[in-house]
């Protein structure tokens, strides 16, 4: 093997053994997505199609009720895939459900919902822009593998580009954020 071959084995790593519990990770994970797209097409279909500033084509809620769909059609796809192999794979059905949510990230996913929950109740009564950097600052900087302050710098990178392209949306388009 020479040296330059060691070298890019090196930067790739080893590629782990498949985790038989992988199908029934994606599974629960297409399951969360899936609830996730019902909510936002149950609230995309409260607002009216037809208004006296719209007809059913140019509805704000329809592009939301579409990405809904899409979403939902995905999630429904990842989810019989997973269940397909996670049968396939022949896992006990008695396993250790806390063990395996823990191994698929729920605690983590379930701080991201936190986190996104308190940016949503923050919307109205902290400026838009201030909500969203601090937003992009905790996703940024919480969310990493390594060190917090690693993640610092391309978190302050995101939410300068996001507080631009929002602030040229504001100034060009005359569009009111919350």
């Amino acid at each position: 093997m020479t040296m330059d071959s060691q070298a890019h084995t090196a930067q790739e790593g080893v590629v782990p053994p498949p985790d038989p519990r992988a199908g029934l990770q994606d599974f629960l994970g297409a399951l969360l997505m899936l609830a996730l797209s019902g909510g936002f097409a149950i609230a995309s279909l409260t607002i009216p199609f037809t208004g006296p500033d719209w007809v059913w084509y140019s509805s704000p809620g329809i592009f939301a009720l579409i990405m809904a769909l899409c979403l939902g059609a995905c999630s429904l796809v990842v989810a019989c895939r997973g269940l397909r192999q996670w049968r396939a794979d022949g896992v006990s059905a008695r396993m250790d459900w806390r063990e395996t949510l823990r191994v698929w990230g729920m605690r983590r996913f379930l701080a991201a919902v936190g986190v996104i929950a308190a940016y949503l109740l923050c919307l109205g009564r902290v400026p838009f822009l201030v909500a969203s950097t601090g937003l992009i600052l905790v996703f940024g900087m919480f969310f990493r593998e390594d060190s917090y302050l690693r993640g610092l710098r391309p978190s302050l990178i995101a939410a300068a580009i996001v507080v631009g392209f929002s602030m040229l949306i504001m100034k060009i388009f005359g569009i009111v954020f919350p």
